[in-house]
């Protein structure tokens, strides 16, 4: 097609070109005024764009045309778009920015230098190169404009300059060999699809200076297995780790009060998660994750459709007493075996008009309900509620067991377990109820303490000896 083009554009010298000069093989459009050359194509017009660089090409940092010097500053847009037989190009230190698919769908380039004194690549500058397995930022790097390495399927690692404040939209999308990328203290945004469907990202570093994350940034990310999102952020996007079937660990920080849709849809190996006390709403975030329990923050007053849609390994469950709706949002959770709600009021399972089991496709049978003593009717009343197998009242923050050979007092108060009235030497563990370790000592003159950093409402076993129970703390 190539060079159907080329011949056309040979017999017709009427058309358009969209350069001033060719020289040395290499197409400029020229600035009289400020005796700069900008790197174009052979042909620009609305309904074509012909560019036919192949090889190596060096590009100059000054040239000579009709007895004057310019100095080369710029890759105009499209200049090498489509040169598929372009196979490495030189870039002098005369040049300060690279152009609007510029470098677009070069299958063959396989690397590239950006020269210091580059401050800005314009929107995708090299989409589509497939064969891009390397590329130098030079410091000089202020802006890196949306879907500019998109598709770079070749591309393995990338140090981002110091200086560049924002990842836009969709800049490494599709990069699916990227494996290491080296965020810069200072980057205040990542936006959205940033690194979609880099299926090779295992881990990244986000910078403390990071607020805000755009929907979907991460998404398809099958290989990354922990992120810690930086205080200061306040929204987890939509969609931001949907599909990221690897990730085990997430760490969100006490500033968000928000976490959209769909925002952990689909991560299997997100077996647990703290959801900060500034949310108030839970929405349909967590379908078809790995959770095995959940403990749902004081100051959630609504948990909405779908939000634990089809966790299949969820079997415990901490509900507020904050919560006053919760509509189908345990759908499918087929291994629901403890529920503690606080709510002295049974939830509402209608939103508008529409009303629906909080529990829906699920056996409760078998499960067993914890509510505050003074709502046991209440619960079991409900057409909803009152289909668990077994309704009790929640204990409080105390309880006593038999550990070896005395009585022990346990109390769960402020996030700390407090052990007394045990013999010297007793070990004492704290578990989650998935049965993840949380802390261990051994009894000394009589007590221990063990600090969880868990919230009021959660559930968690201490065992004593050879002994154990399971209490919320207060």
């Amino acid at each position: 097609m190539k060079k159907i083009l080329l011949a056309i554009f040979a017999l017709t010298p009427m058309l358009a070109s969209a350069y001033d000069a060719k020289i040395d093989g290499i197409y400029y459009n020229l600035n009289t005024k400020e005796k700069t050359a900008e790197v174009t194509c052979l042909k620009n017009t609305e309904t074509e764009i012909v560019s036919d660089y192949s090889g190596d090409v060096t590009i100059p940092k000054t040239v000579l045309y009709d007895g004057t010097e310019y100095s080369v500053t710029y890759i105009g847009q499209y200049a090498f778009i489509g040169c598929r037989e372009l196979t490495s190009v030189s870039i002098p230190n005369s040049v300060t920015g690279i152009g609007f698919c510029s470098f677009s769908s070069c299958g063959s380039l396989t690397s590239v230098v950006i020269p210091e004194g580059v401050t800005i690549i314009e929107n995708s500058a090299f989409y589509g190169c497939s064969s891009l397995a390397s590329v130098t930022l030079p410091n000089s790097l202020t802006q890196i404009y949306g879907n500019a390495f998109e598709d770079c399927k070749s591309l393995t690692s990338v140090v981002i300059p110091e200086n560049v404040k924002c990842i836009d939209s969709g800049t490494f999308r599709y990069c699916e060999n990227l494996a290491s990328i080296t965020l810069p203290n200072g980057l205040r945004k990542i936006n959205s699809n940033a690194f979609y469907s880099c299926k090779n990202l295992s881990s990244i570093t986000i910078p403390n200076s990071v607020t805000d994350i755009g929907e979907s940034a991460f998404a398809g990310c099958v290989s990354l297995t922990s992120v810690v999102i930086p205080d200061g952020v306040e929204v987890i996007k939509a969609s931001l780790f949907q599909g990221c079937h690897g990730l085990k660990s997430v760490t969100l920080p006490n500033s968000v009060t928000k976490i959209e849709i769909w925002a952990f849809v689909g991560c299997e190996s997100l077996t647990s998660i703290d959801i900060p006390t500034g949310v108030t709403v839970i929405d349909a975030i967590f379908q078809g994750s790995g959770l095995v329990s959940v403990n749902i923050p004081n100051g959630v007053t609504e948990i909405l459709p779908s939000a634990f849609y089809e966790c299949e390994d969820l079997t415990s469950v901490v509900i507020p007493g904050t919560v006053t709706r919760v509509v189908y949002a345990f759908t499918g959770c087929k291994k629901l075996k403890d529920v503690y709600c606080y709510a002295e009021n049974v939830p509402v399972a209608y939103v508008e008009d529409f009303v629906v089991s909080p529990f829906l496709s699920v056996d409760l049978s078998a499960a067993t309900l914890h509510v505050p003593a003074s709502s046991v009717d209440k619960y079991k009343a409900d057409e909803y509620w009152g289909k668990f197998g077994t309704i009790l009242p929640i204990e409080d923050g105390t309880t006593r067991i038999d550990a070896t050979s005395s009585n022990c007092d346990i109390k769960a108060y402020g996030g700390a377990i407090t052990v007394s009235g045990c013999r010297d030497g007793e070990s004492v563990s704290v578990y989650s109820v998935s049965g993840q370790l949380i802390g261990a000592t051994t009894i000394k003159n009589g007590s221990a303490v063990i600090k969880t950093n868990l919230q009021a409402g959660s559930v968690v076993i201490v065992k004593i000896g050879q002994k154990s129970v399971k209490l919320t703390l207060n």
